[in-house]
């Protein structure tokens, strides 16, 4: 079972109750009340001893 967290204005994330691991990151519309634009799902969530390498490839927003 999940609990949203508000992140202010649209966005939320979900985090599960019993272990407080990250589920999923959410957007819910701002001019339609309740619809949901877009999420995504957590995999794998945990500690790590060194931080992330960042690749050198510079992919382009859209």
């Amino acid at each position: 079972m999940g609990r949203g967290i508000d992140l202010g204005g649209t966005m939320q994330i979900l985090i599960e109750e019993s272990s407080g691991r990250l589920l999923a990151v959410q957007e819910r519309s701002s001019d339609r009340p309740g619809t949901l634009t877009w999420w995504t799902a957590a995999t794998a969530s945990g500690w790590a001893d060194a931080s992330p390498r960042l690749t050198s490839t510079i992919v382009p927003g859209n």
